[in-house]
Order: C-alpha cells, then structure tokens, then sequence
C-alpha cells in the first residue's frame, strides 16, 4: 500500500493499486495523541463547550438525573419564546412557569412548596376523562398537630375546608379523625343548591343509598328519606323553644309519660282524641260533642311503640304543604 499527502485536499490518502488511484487515508480517533481538533471540524451533532447547542430531534433521555450548573439568574431551563408561548425558569428559590414574554403565570417556591398563580383568573385545573379526576392534598403524618387543610380566601375573609389526623391534639371544632368547614366571615357560611328542583342530602353512618337520612327541598321543607325515623333533641339535650305555625303530631307525650293520642290507634271508632297514662290506660275521650264518660267506652291498650308502626290516616285538610304553597292558600 502506498501513501502521500495530499497538499489540495490537506489529507493523507491511501493506493491499493501501486499508485493507480488514490483514497483518503481512514484515520484512528484512539491514535491521535496530540493537538486540537477545532470545533470547525466536528460535526453538529456533537454538543461543544462554551458554545449554545441545538438539539433538532427528541426526546433526549437520562439514565441518570441531570445536573446545570449556572450562575446569575433567572435561569431558563426550557422556552418556546413568542405569543401564548410558554417557558420554565429558576431563579434565586423559585421555579416559575412564564409566558413567552417573561412574565411568571404559577410559580412554587424551594423549599418552601408555597405555590403561588400570578395572573388574573378564572384559572382551571383541569382534563377530559371518562372517569375519577381528583385533586389531593394530603398529609402523610398521623401526629398530634397533624392536618391538611385548603384555604380559599378574599380580601382578608377566609374558609378552610380541613382534615384532622386521628392523633391529631383536639381544640375546639378541631377534633381528631374528623373533617370541618370553618370561615371566619362576618356574614356566615351560605350553602347554595340553585336547582328549582333539587335537595341538600344528608348521608350519615356510611355513604350507600340506606345512609341518606335527611332532605332539605328546594321549597324550603325537611324531612326523613325515610318515614317514621330520625328524631330532635335527646333526653339530656332538649331544644329550648320550638315555634312552628302548624304542628301535626302522632301521639303527643309528655314528661311525666301522660300521652294524647288518636281514637283509632286504641280501637275507638268514634273520632276524637285518647289521653292516656304512664301505663297506657284510658283516663280520658273527648270526641264530637265533648268529653265521655269513659266507662262507657270500649277501647285496646296499645303501647307508643305499636302506634307508631300504625298506619297513618290524614284528615283531608291536612294537604301536603307543598300543595298549599302553590294552591296559595
């Protein structure tokens, strides 16, 4: 094989042929031992240093995690500049998402984890998906001054909506293994449901179907889901006063266990009212035409319990209000 220089072409080149036709020379890269080679030189596909890099196709993929060393600040760590365009920045503690003018539109600080929106709203958070989109906040710890708790707040006036670890220290309205709506507006906490045509719920024990205890109409009423459950007051914890224009009850019981209840619920066929004892005896009737002589009167002893498993019967002038409302009576 043969050899030269080639003086035009600034190569070594090689003949396979006694000097026939002349090739370059293919080098070694791993024999080279000595010199510069100028960035003139190398390809653009090889990244240099002290010079800006382009990279044309992605992704670009790390095994490992990568680190920038960068000094002054803000440091752009990805950008697409011109309108409604979009840029990832850190600065001195921050790491912003700005437009592509510059300007910062949510930023989060480090460490700290404050994030912050910086523009005018509405801002949405949000995906098409034909199921659960959730939004967590979460506390890991289970501690005694454990919680998560979202704040939504306007010129000083502030809700939390919260959640209490169950080792959570109780003070106040903030109690261990429980959840609370708090604000500390001067006009109160207001619970909308705008529909014309739809409830408030209120599930109590469980989640399913058979814990959906209360209503509240959108015509103002509530009420049991279910008839002839729930109750108001407690023994030891009594309503002070109760006003109501209209009141319509089964039996009406007194302290000292004295009831007034309906003729039929104790087999009286006359229509009026029963009023018996603590024991459940008869000691008095008053029907149509005013008090009877109750030896004369045949009646069943009944107990509350058995009563109040008996099927109603409504006089006719008791509409449902909801009919009177619109009836306008």
């Amino acid at each position: 094989m043969w050899q030269r220089w080639n003086g035009t072409s600034h190569v070594f080149e090689k003949s396979d042929d006694n000097g026939s036709s002349w090739a370059p020379l293919p080098l070694s890269a791993a024999t080279i031992t000595e010199g510069v080679l100028s960035d003139s030189r190398l390809s653009g596909n090889i990244p240099r240093t002290n010079i800006a890099n382009t990279f044309y196709v992605g992704p670009t993929s790390f095994t490992d995690w990568l680190q920038i060393n960068r000094s002054g600040s803000p440091f752009i760590l990805f950008q697409e500049a011109g309108v409604n365009k979009a840029r990832i920045g850190f600065s001195v503690g921050v790491l912003s998402l700005a437009d592509g003018g510059g300007n910062a539109l949510l930023t989060m600080g480090v460490p700290s984890g404050l994030v912050s929106v910086n523009s005018a709203g509405p801002h949405d958070f949000y995906y098409s998906h034909n199921g659960a989109v959730a939004f967590y906040l979460t506390n890991q710890t289970n501690g005694t001054g454990a919680y998560a708790t979202y704040r939504c707040g306007a010129g000083g006036v502030n809700l939390y909506l919260s959640s209490f670890s169950p080792s959570y220290t109780p003070s106040g309205y903030a109690m261990s293994s429980s959840a609370a709506v708090y604000t500390d507006a001067g006009q109160g906490l207001t619970i909308t449901a705008a529909s014309t045509s739809g409830y408030v719920r209120f599930f109590l024990g469980g989640s399913g179907n058979a814990n959906l205890k209360f209503l509240m109409a959108y015509d103002g009423g509530f009420f049991p889901n279910i008839d002839n459950t729930g109750y108001v007051g407690y023994p030891t914890n009594r309503l002070n006063l109760v006003r109501a224009v209209s009141i319509v009850p089964g039996d009406l019981t007194f302290d000292n266990g004295w009831t007034v209840t309906e003729a039929t619920k104790v087999g009286i066929a006359e229509s009026g009212l029963a009023f018996l004892d603590a024991d459940e005896n008869l000691v008095a009737f008053v029907g149509a035409t005013g008090f009877k002589d109750i030896s004369t009167i045949s009646y069943t002893k009944t107990t509350k319990l058995a009563r109040s498993r008996m099927p109603r019967v409504d006089h006719p002038s008791l509409l449902d209000p909801r009919k009177i409302e619109a009836n306008g009576e």
